[in-house]
Formats: C-alpha cells, structure tokens, sequence
C-alpha cells in the first residue's frame, strides 16, 4: 500500500470516513465525564493559565475544544468536516463558550502564535510520512516560545502485540461495525475497512489508513520538526506509559 492511500487508493480517505457513522461509533465512549478529566489533565501537565492559546487540530465536534474553552482558555478549533464544525458550533452557543471555530485541513496552519498545539483522539498519522513530518514542522512555526504540543494516538506496541484481524461490536446507537484490519510493517500504516450498518437501511463502507509511530519513531519525528520529547504517558489522563498502554500520549516543547 502506498504510504498515506487507504485500501482503495484514496489519499483523502479521511474526509469521507469521519462523518455521522464514525461519530455514532464513538460517542458512546467520549462522555462528559472523560473529557473533563482529559481537559484537567492537559491543563496540569502544561501550566497553562487563563487567556492560554490553544489550536486544537481535528477537533471533531469539539469535546476538548468546548472543555478548554470552559476552563478559560482562548481556543481555535479547527477540522475539516463541516458538520462537526457546524455541531460543535451550536454546542458551544448552548454552552455560552466562545471557540474561534475553523472549517479546514489541519496541513494548513492558522496564525499563532499558540501556548499548546493538540492532536488528540488519534488525530494524528493520516497522511504520508512526508505530510505528517511538514505538518509538524509548520506548525511548529505558530507555536509560542514557551508553547508546547501534545499528541495522543493508539499505542502502536500494544496494538501489533494483541493484534486482532477482524472485531464486530455494537455501539449504544445500536450501530452495528466490523472491522478488517490489515498491518503493513514497511510502511508503518494500519489499513481498516469499517462497515457500518444501522438497524434500517443499507451497510456503509469506509477505507481507512493510519500512520502509527512508536514511541522511538515519534521521539524522531518530533525532532526532525523541531520539538523536543518532555512527557510520555499511557492515557490522556496521566498514566504512566508502558508497552501495554491504550494510548502513547506525547507532550514536547519546541526547540
């Protein structure tokens, strides 16, 4: 597979996959209670105070976003699927919260600078080696002199070590998924092919290609794009990373 193409060739697999059927998948999982623990955690592990810059980067429709935002924090939410921007915007007028909210591809940076730049929720790792390493890198330019990034996405160790080919669940929207996983080791990349199916009408199927690091290859990469490793964690809340962890969660600063 070419690096960055899903299982049917499109590099772009991204702007069909995340739309209502991912969302519904997930929800179940992404309460209130969980985000308020990641949002306290983000801000512990980070210092920063009221009036902090935050860009969050696939934002979805703005869980982080909106809790950042409550806590004080200035925030840019940006993601490329108009109805998440659309969701998180009314959302956030429930709420009384202002997000500077952003229609757009997370390759095109926004004008910083930003005190913290997060890829959170396995926002990470869509696009070739080549894009994933520029992203940083521009990125990079908009972060703050004292800013730092945080990145959190599946735990690649944990992933290939209890490697499963194929799993079917049913979410809470009784949403029906099977998934058909397929590790390309030169590559770097886990290809899924999701097929989704509601009680009525016709099954879904959506191509997926993910870019996953371990933590040494992160570590790199990071680097490369001009930040320096701080923290590694295990979860968005704190734990300690270890090979068995859900998640590879790292915090850097810029260099």
């Amino acid at each position: 597979m070419t690096p960055g193409k899903a299982a049917n060739g499109n590099r772009e697999w991204f702007r069909r996959y995340y739309g209502d059927d991912y969302m519904d998948s997930v929800r179940q999982i992404l309460g209130w209670e969980r985000t308020e623990r990641e949002a306290d955690f983000v801000l512990r592990v980070t210092g920063l105070r009221q009036g902090a810059r935050v860009a969050d980067l696939g934002c979805g429709e703005g869980r982080h976003a909106l809790a950042l935002a409550a806590r004080g924090m200035r925030v840019t939410a940006l993601d490329i699927s108009p109805s998440f921007i659309e969701r998180g915007r009314a959302e956030a007028v429930r709420q009384g919260l202002h997000v500077n909210w952003v229609l757009g591809d997370m390759r095109t940076p926004r004008p910083g600078p930003y005190d913290l730049i997060a890829l959170l929720f396995q926002s990470f790792g869509y696009f070739s080696d080549e894009e994933n390493l520029e992203l940083l890198r521009d990125w990079r330019n908009a972060l703050a002199p004292d800013g730092r990034l945080i990145v959190d996405v599946w735990n690649r160790e944990r992933i290939l070590a209890d490697f499963v080919p194929h799993a079917e669940w049913t979410a809470a929207s009784g949403l029906a998924v099977r998934e058909e996983r397929t590790w390309d080791a030169a590559t770097g990349r886990l290809a899924v092919r999701y097929r989704y199916r509601r009680r009525e009408g016709p099954a879904r199927a959506y191509d997926a290609s993910f870019r996953l690091y371990d933590r040494q290859e992160i570590t790199a990469l990071l680097r490369q794009a001009g930040f320096a490793l701080d923290r590694v964690f295990g979860d968005l809340q704190g734990a300690p990373w270890r090979p068995d962890s859900p998640r590879l969660v790292v915090l850097a600063a810029g260099i």
